[in-house]
């Protein structure tokens, strides 16, 4: 069974979003691309090297996937993140997790055509969980996670983009 929800809140926070200061947290990234390799960088985010390029017949050197592909791999590992913290919290047991997101985009922005949006148009995203719990309470953390999720309140609250998830047995 394939159960499905869309949720596009139009400001999700602002009207009861209050913090304390040691609630917040700083993420910053460090990135460098060099005149010898135009459409490769580096960026150092904590610990770690992350590499973005562009295939070579695109003029890159393929040292890493392109920013698009980094985003959705981003999305990916935040909504698992999410998806075993709060079914911790509802002990829920959750197995295995797999995960495709499919991102649509009409290249035509990207190539400066002004009256397109240049990012993606569509994110869909299907999940399959393994699990013994009963579907409406791995509906609800399905859902919790999409909305703790900051990636996915980045994406999904952007009114250019339809974004989607579904979610279906392992």
């Amino acid at each position: 069974m394939i159960k499905s929800f869309f949720t596009k809140p139009k400001n999700p926070f602002l009207s009861s979003f209050s913090r304390f200061a040691s609630e917040w947290v700083n993420i910053k990234v460090s990135t460098i691309g060099k005149k010898e390799e135009p459409l490769h960088t580096q960026s150092q985010a904590a610990n770690f090297q992350v590499h973005c390029d562009e295939p070579k017949n695109l003029g890159g050197n393929n040292k890493g996937p392109n920013p698009l592909y980094v985003t959705l791999s981003g999305l990916a590992g935040c909504e698992v993140v999410l998806l075993r913290m709060i079914a911790k919290e509802k002990k829920v047991e959750i197995g295995d997790v797999k995960m495709n997101i499919n991102g649509k985009l009409d290249k035509s922005g990207l190539k400066g055509d002004l009256s397109v949006f240049p990012g993606f148009q569509t994110i869909e995203v299907e999940m399959k969980l393994e699990s013994k719990a009963d579907d409406k309470l791995l509906q609800e953390v399905v859902e919790a996670a999409s909305k703790r999720c900051p990636v996915a309140m980045m994406l999904s609250t952007n009114p250019n983009i339809k974004f989607t998830t579904k979610w279906e047995r392992l």
